[in-house]
């Protein structure tokens, strides 16, 4: 059976939206290489945008979500989505939100060796997610599983067998609303406070360095976040390195995709670059095009 393939944009801020729109996925939709897109808005901005936009593209699907849980929220009503149409079965699904290209930046090259890359995994039976992977020193733990690397999902891949083993809670949202009832009120400081998700270990650490110390580019002191943001932004901490503990419990292999050598890099993108992938490669290089011309 011919296996199908399915792209999941996450969309929240509007210029972001935008600019994401002219310099991907107005040129992506013409491709011809998915069985179906869906792109859910997390906002009434960028919801009336996309709208516009795809009215008449029979394969793109827009949804206007709450922003309940953030991006993982949003990924799990698109997940119903492709469910609904039949669409999941045989499948590899290619996530992204939009800070992949803000926060969540690549290189020309390390992007084109992450789509080629997939195209490799396209027909493999094996459950696997692929990403740029992320590692701990020692291992550490995430609402009580074990976690030594997790999957950044800014931008990932992950085949319908993957889904098939975590179906009955895809990123972890029944798991974190064990612990959900936050007020900062309760807590006598962070670390307390993100004990309660990562059970006293390493990740406790490692998370509150980058939201609190300056790893993030919004990080401020736990005194100084609004408790609204604060959660949310814990949530989504939580519920992505979640979802890579909870695959690796259920045997599925973790591809790093965005994680190799510049070196190693070139001589996979020339041992692949062929007539076989000449859409795909007409594409990247407009992409490529355009990235020169925005920054000029």
């Amino acid at each position: 059976m011919l296996r199908k393939r399915n792209l999941i944009g996450v969309f929240f801020d509007r210029n972001r939206t935008e600019f994401i729109y002219h310099k991907l996925l107005k040129e992506l939709t013409h491709l011809n290489i998915f069985n179906k897109i869906i792109l859910v808005c997390n906002s009434n901005s960028s919801y009336e945008f996309l709208k516009n936009k795809f009215e008449d593209n029979p394969i793109v699907s827009i949804i206007s979500y709450d922003n309940d849980f953030a991006e993982f929220g949003a990924m799990t009503e698109a997940l119903k989505e492709l469910n609904i149409s039949n669409s999941l079965l045989n499948s590899q699904n290619i996530f992204f939100n939009d800070t992949i290209f803000f926060n969540f930046k690549s290189s020309f090259s390390s992007i084109l060796y992450f789509l080629l890359k997939n195209q490799e995994h396209l027909h493999s039976n094996t459950p696997y997610i692929i990403g740029h992977v992320a590692a701990l020193t020692r291992e550490g733990r995430v609402l009580d599983l074990p976690i030594t690397e997790w999957v950044q999902t800014a931008l990932f891949v992950m085949n319908s067998e993957a889904l098939d083993k975590i179906s009955n809670d895809f990123i972890g949202i029944l798991a974190i609303r064990r612990v959900q009832n936050f007020k900062k009120e309760n807590f006598k400081n962070s670390f307390e406070l993100l004990n309660t998700y990562f059970d006293n270990n390493v990740l406790s650490y490692h998370v509150g360095n980058w939201l609190f110390s300056g790893g993030w580019y919004q990080s401020k002191t736990y005194d100084d976040f609004d408790e609204r943001k604060l959660i949310q932004k814990i949530e989504s901490i939580v519920l992505e390195k979640y979802l890579t503990a909870n695959l690796v419990g259920q045997n599925v292999q973790i591809i790093k995709g965005l994680n190799c050598k510049k070196r190693e890099i070139r001589k996979f993108l020339l041992n692949n670059l062929n007539i076989r992938n000449l859409s795909l490669l007409l594409f990247l290089v407009k992409f490529h095009l355009f990235s020169v011309r925005l920054k000029s």
